[in-house]
């Protein structure tokens, strides 16, 4: 796992290569603290930062290839490389290395830009082809690794992070007005936009072509759709079987490394599952990690120390406090990289931490959710369609019943507390199912941003339609179910763009690799071709996957209330928090900065920490805009 950076010089404008390419990889050397190298040739400079996994005495890169004709920058893993390379050496190819990275090179040269399809891994990547003289950029089919990318007048400027571009002399830092109106609507920002201008993310299974005349982008994979796959089952015990058997060889490929793998361990019941197969694959206790909680209503340890013993784990945890976030938010904003107001980036970068210190790659439970329908908003989607069928006179009274019930509800500091359930179930009232689904998710009603924007960017902002990704992710694909839509878009859009980022950076601040077995390709086709009634079976969310974890872990884990990854963060945020949000949300500061309006923004301010109304979501999305925005000098 590494960090890339690296730019077109088409216009030979008058720089130091060598000089710009030193400081883009300065900023990324925690993703690659172990080497770093460049290569320049032609109108091409390539940077690299290494975390060596593979291949730790001879993977160094930018890797150039034998004939000399190919060089790459890569980050991520393939984990099918050995099987590549022998259909390979078969074919007569000759290897130097024992790399991954040589194996692309080599996958590239007898298929072009078909290679991208062969790899079963995560990766973001560039490619010199000194024949064609071309720029070949590509990432992987779930997203999971970054690829940034500006555009300047027919050049390009490439990495893995935005604080690395910013390094580069060309790089103009404007502030993208559609970027903002994104994040406050989804706490996170959907590809390909970002928050500045003329600055892009190459999206999940997409690759790109750029020479000096010309710009080519297309998609190598997309998700499947269930209507052109059917359904390969027959009955609900073969399903089960089918998921044990993929989940079992996407752990196996994932524990192929040079170094010692461990896993995440939140006790709930994805990376209680991981866990269970990985050391199942391994045939003895594997190193797990996790953090505590003081706060009951956060506090897993009870689940972890289920899991611990039954698979007699080498375990490693700590508490978090509020004394830890405060030592960690003059940091956030670079940790973030980009706007983001996923909470849970905190305790992953405190149980990074402690991974980090023992070993460089573990597995994760992420994607088992969108795939297999694991948030409660699918329950409560399938509950508004039911709700629906009510005589319209009866949905009126139930809703206004609801309304002045939450403002009778006692504002609760607890995780998923019913005031908070019953005001986000209001938020989807009247709206198509797959915006519903995402307003229940996260940020800001349109009138909730009315009241904290300022006259200036509200018009800047008139007519622009912020779910418009909902639409051109729908219109990629030919999906009917309902809940299929759902699971679709949440994978696109809240998976790739809120969780894996936050992963990534959590992770990759620490310098440590993390390894998301659910989202072998295989699995989530696997998945995407499953009839609803395995997802979501009645009122049973992950419903087969439930039925497969009753082969390895205890019921405690498997029936157990889901509960996400988060912080007390609305404690934190009226206590030991309270000084840095009124400095960063100050008058001064807002009125200088010219995007939000003071007065509503001290409203949220007033209601949360007089206890009128839990605003936590809403003011932790503006203090994590302002925490990057002093990082970055906005």
């Amino acid at each position: 796992m590494c960090g890339i950076a690296g730019f077109t010089n088409f216009n030979e404008s008058d720089y130091d290569k060598s000089q710009v390419i030193t400081a883009m990889c300065d900023v990324l050397s925690h993703r690659g603290p172990d080497e770093w190298g460049q290569h320049h040739v032609d109108a091409v400079s390539f940077g690299h930062t290494r975390l060596s996994i593979v291949g730790l005495s001879d993977g160094q890169q930018p890797m150039t290839e034998v004939q000399g004709e190919l060089s790459i920058t890569f980050n991520g893993e393939i984990y099918n490389y050995k099987e590549l390379k022998d259909d390979l050496v078969k074919d007569g190819y000759e290897f130097k290395t024992k790399s991954d990275t040589e194996i692309i090179l080599a996958m590239y040269r007898k298929h072009g830009t078909d290679c991208f399809a062969h790899f079963n891994g995560m990766f973001a990547l560039a490619i010199w082809d000194k024949r064609k003289q071309e720029l070949v950029m590509a990432r992987d089919r779930a997203g999971k690794k970054p690829l940034f990318y500006y555009l300047d007048q027919g050049d390009i400027v490439f990495s893995s992070e935005l604080k690395s571009l910013v390094k580069h002399p060309r790089f103009k830092k404007k502030l993208s007005a559609k970027g903002l109106h994104k994040f406050m609507t989804f706490e996170y920002i959907p590809g390909p936009c970002t928050i500045f201008e003329d600055t892009y993310k190459l999206e999940a299974g997409q690759f790109m072509v750029l020479t000096k005349d010309h710009i080519y982008k297309d998609f190598y994979w997309n998700y499947p759709s269930p209507q052109l796959h059917g359904s390969p089952v027959t009955s609900e015990e073969q399903a089960i079987d089918d998921i044990d058997k993929l989940l079992n060889d996407a752990v196996r490929l994932r524990l192929q490394a040079d170094v010692p793998v461990g896993v995440f361990l939140s006790g709930g019941l994805d990376s209680s599952l991981v866990t269970a197969v990985a050391c199942k694959q391994m045939g003895k206790p594997i190193n797990s990690f996790s953090i505590y909680f003081n706060e009951k209503s956060y506090d897993e340890s009870e689940y972890i120390d289920i899991v611990v013993k039954k698979f007699g784990l080498n375990h490693h945890s700590e508490y978090v406090s509020a004394d830890d976030m405060l030592g960690l938010v003059d940091k956030l904003g670079g940790i973030m990289d980009e706007p983001m107001a996923d909470a849970s980036l905190v305790p992953t970068y405190f149980v990074s931490k402690i991974a980090a210190s023992k070993m460089k790659t573990v597995l994760g439970g992420d994607g088992a959710d969108e795939l297999f329908a694991g948030y409660p908003t699918y329950l409560a989607n399938k509950l508004v369609n039911i709700y629906n069928i009510i005589p319209y006179e009866i949905r009126e009274f139930i809703s206004s019943t609801l309304q002045q019930g939450s403002s009778l509800l006692p504002t609760s500091n607890k995780n998923m507390s019913a005031d908070f359930k019953v005001r986000q179930f209001l938020r989807g009232a009247g709206v198509a199912g797959e915006i519903r689904f995402f307003k229940w998710m996260a940020g800001f009603t349109d009138q909730e941003k009315e009241s904290v924007l300022s006259q200036e960017m509200q018009a800047k902002l008139v007519g622009d339609f912020p779910y418009e990704d909902v639409s051109r992710y729908l219109s990629r694909v030919s999906i009917m179910g309902e809940l299929d839509r759902l699971l679709y878009l949440s994978q696109k859009m809240y998976l790739t763009e809120d969780i894996l980022v936050k992963v990534d950076r959590a992770s990759m601040q620490n310098s440590l690799e993390v390894r998301a077995p659910f989202l072998d390709y295989r699995m989530v086709e696997y998945a995407a071709a499953l009839p609803d009634r395995y997802k979501l079976k009645r009122f049973t969310g992950k419903y087969i996957l439930k039925e497969l974890a009753r082969r390895y872990l205890p019921n405690e884990i498997i029936d157990r209330p889901k509960k996400g990854f988060g912080i007390p963060l609305s404690e934190w945020l009226s206590g030991p928090l309270k000084p840095v949000m009124m400095d960063l949300l100050s008058k001064d500061r807002l009125e200088q900065q010219g995007l939000f309006e003071y007065e509503g923004v001290k409203t949220l301010i007033d209601q949360h920490v007089n206890g009128e109304l839990n605003q936590r979501k809403l003011l932790w999305s503006l203090l994590s805009f302002q925490l990057w925005a002093k990082e970055f000098g906005l």
